[in-house]
């Protein structure tokens, strides 16, 4: 973690201590879950009272407005959130760092630190998607440590690598986090996996030697965005990246901001769960719906395939049947007529958007 992430670590006021028996990392019972809450909740609450009672008064020559307080606190801890890593070799405190960060905003919440309806809601939706990250890796299995930036999906049949130590029991898993066929066909970084729509997985793995991950996963955390000014806080302004309110391996739980849309919108194509969950969240806020979204949205997707060299299918096949119809076409090519003819029997029932094409080269 960066220097200054730690400096902005010792101005924060002291927090709940979260042991290791009490972590909700990888555990999906919703009733074990609930119980380590009222743990820590009533830990929470002794703290509390303790330091009320034994806290000197502080001058009132020295103490800043409620305001001020408020917004050196929050602006902090998006600095901090900005500095933390949850993948690869500097993410070994990645998990302390997100507990001590969730019990500061739970802690000045309860204590009325700041207004929960402005500065909370920013601290909460950044951390919240880290943590959904890193509770979906631990989930399925990865340690943090691992994913390397050339590290592979355990998932991928072609080139596996299971770490020895772990044996994902795949029927075990949250049904939105299991793999496609996608998944295990073709290599990708680890990742991907941890997002709980497997249309969005699909599609950003095919698409993977076009885009930068790397940027896309800072938009998805609202990483690098700059602190929101106080002035706007209260209308919501700043919201960057992808907001988790529940379970993070609950899609239903998710929802995508206006500037991800403009961003990343091509990657929400077949998802209409997202979309909907979107629309749930911000009415539940009493916003206004982002989406129009129909019972027929899974068919809509317009999207062009353009495979070079695809042979006489082998490989088109599991992709075909990872994708199912929902697409606009697909440009098969190569350089042999009669591999097209082979491959044009092969995918029959797509018959009405497969286009075969000699290459001439």
């Amino acid at each position: 973690m960066q220097a200054t992430a730690r400096t902005d670590f010792q101005h924060l006021p002291r927090v709940l201590q979260v042991e290791d028996e009490d972590s909700w990392f990888g555990i999906t019972d919703p009733k074990i879950r609930r119980r380590l809450q009222n743990r820590l909740n009533q830990r929470e609450r002794r703290s509390y009272l303790r330091s009320q009672g034994s806290s000197p008064p502080i001058s009132s020559s020295k103490q800043l407005g409620p305001g001020a307080e408020s917004a050196n606190h929050i602006d902090r801890i998006l600095r901090i959130l900005d500095a933390i890593h949850i993948l690869g070799p500097a993410a070994i405190n990645a998990a302390a760092a997100l507990k001590q960060l969730e019990s500061a905003i739970v802690f000045g919440a309860r204590c009325n630190a700041w207004s929960p309806a402005a500065d909370l809601r920013l601290g909460v939706t950044r951390l919240n998607v880290l943590r959904a990250l890193h509770t979906n890796l631990e989930v399925l299995g990865y340690r943090p440590s691992d994913i390397e930036d050339d590290a592979q999906s355990t998932f991928t049949v072609e080139r596996p690598s299971r770490h020895p130590d772990r044996d994902i029991i795949e029927a075990k898993l949250p049904s939105a986090l299991r793999p496609t066929v996608i998944q295990r066909t073709i290599p990708h970084h680890p990742w991907l996996d941890l997002i709980p729509f497997p249309c969005m997985r699909d599609t950003l793995i095919l698409a993977q030697d076009f885009i930068d991950d790397g940027q896309l996963c800072q938009d998805m955390s609202g990483r690098g965005s700059p602190v929101v000014q106080k002035s706007n806080r209260d209308a919501g302004i700043g919201e960057t990246g992808i907001l988790v309110w529940k379970d993070p391996w609950d899609p239903s739980g998710w929802e995508v901001t206006q500037v991800f849309i403009q961003r990343w919108g091509w990657t929400l194509r077949n998802c209409p769960e997202l979309l909907r969950s979107t629309n749930a969240w911000r009415r539940y806020r009493g916003e206004r719906p982002l989406f129009t979204v129909s019972e027929n949205d899974m068919e809509s997707v317009h999207a062009r395939i353009l495979e070079i060299g695809a042979g006489t299918g082998g490989a088109t096949d599991p992709v075909l049947e990872g994708i199912g119809t929902p697409f606009s076409s697909y440009t098969y090519t190569d350089v042999s007529v009669g591999f097209l003819e082979k491959a044009s029997r092969l995918f029959k029932e797509y018959s009405n958007k497969m286009i075969y094409q000699v290459l001439d080269i």
